[in-house]
Formats: structure tokens, sequence, C-alpha cells
């Protein structure tokens, strides 16, 4: 599901149905308070925002959504096109930016370009729930979820070695390193994971330890 917030009636159209031509599913909104509200509650594999639009722009707005953890990968479409422009528009936190008027194709382009580049660093589990691997952070929803970073982490080393067996003390050294680990501590925390991510995720095995499936 593609977001896209363009105030050019006709031009979002044309993006619409071009992109649904392409096999995309497409939410359209024209203002920056609809865009916020949208990405905040549901979950979109991209973002395309055009910058000037009414009750905001798409920068402060793709800002806002970073400072709440929504990492949604997000492209800018917009006339503006000074080299101070474009540095404002990374420094929001994009992961492209295209000067208009542009081809359609140019943008179908990158668009696979982005989500190519996705592939595979998202892990997605049940009821809205998936994990960020290059955030190593848990999300339901596009909503950052009340987990501790020590949690985060043993999510990410189980899911980087799915179908594999790690040992009490192979995870207790990644997460510790050198200092005393705790087992009773990482138990909780299995714990935790398995309400969040479903209890078949994570399989025991006494003598082999812990495994991602």
């Amino acid at each position: 599901m593609i977001l896209l917030l363009e105030d050019d009636a006709f031009l979002a159209e044309l993006m619409e149905e071009f992109l649904i031509s392409k096999g995309f599913e497409v939410e359209c909104v024209e203002n920056a308070d609809d865009a916020l509200e949208r990405a905040m509650s549901a979950r979109y594999e991209l973002l395309i925002l055009d910058v000037k639009v009414p009750l905001g722009d798409g920068f402060s707005l793709l800002r806002d959504l970073r400072e709440h953890k929504i990492l949604t990968p997000a492209i800018f479409t917009t006339s503006l096109n000074t080299i101070a422009d474009l540095k404002t528009g990374y420094e929001s936190g994009c992961e492209d930016y295209l000067k208009k008027p542009f081809e359609l194709e140019e943008l179908f382009l990158r668009i696979q370009k982005i989500l190519k580049q996705n592939t595979q660093k998202v892990e997605h589990f049940e009821g809205g729930m998936y994990f960020d691997l290059n955030q190593r952070l848990l999300y339901q929803n596009g909503s950052l979820m009340p987990v501790t970073n020590k949690e985060n982490e043993l999510l990410a080393i189980l899911i980087e070695n799915k179908g594999k067996y790690l040992t009490l003390e192979d995870i207790s050294y990644r997460l510790w390193g050198y200092e005393e680990p705790s087992f009773a501590s990482l138990r909780v925390y299995i714990k935790n994971l398995r309400i969040h991510i479903g209890k078949d995720r994570i399989k025991t095995k006494r003598g082999l330890g812990y495994c991602y499936e």
C-alpha cells in the first residue's frame, strides 16, 4: 500500500491510476494533516509526499513521522529544486527526492529501487506486528511497541539465526558481552516476545536452547 500526498487533483489522479496499473494499492490525501493521521494509524510500504501542500508541508510532515519512529520509506515530489531544498528533504528523512515535472516511469523505477532495498529487512507477524531489522525495533500497525532495548536486540538475534538453535550461553554473550549474564532476565524477555509475536514463533528444546521459526 502506498500513501500519496498530492494536492493537485489532476496529477494525483494520474499518479494513482499509473501506480494501480503497476500493481500497487494507493491511498490519496490532499493535505498534511490527513497524511499525518493516515501514516500514524496504518502501515504503508511507501510514502510519496508533495512538499507544498495545504495545512503544512511535506518536509515537516516527514520529520514528525520520523520523530514518532514511523520509518516507512518516503519519496518527495516537488517543484522546489535548489540545493538547499534538496538538503532539507534528505535531512527530513526521505529516501529519494523527485523534481517536478517528472515522468511516471521514472517514479516507478525509483519506487522499485527503494522497495528492493527494503526486501527481507522486515519480519512480519500476525495482527499487524512487524520487526524492522535495520532499526531493530518492533512495531504494530506503524506504532512502536513498548518493549525493552534488550528484547528488541534478542528478537533481532533470533531472526538473524532463523531455523538455528542458540544456547542460553550464546544468546547471553550476544546480549551482555563480558558482563554477568542473567538467564532469569533472558527467560522473561523470551516470554514477553512470545506475547507479541506468537508463542509458536520461538521454539525451545532442552539442551539446545531457543530457535526462531
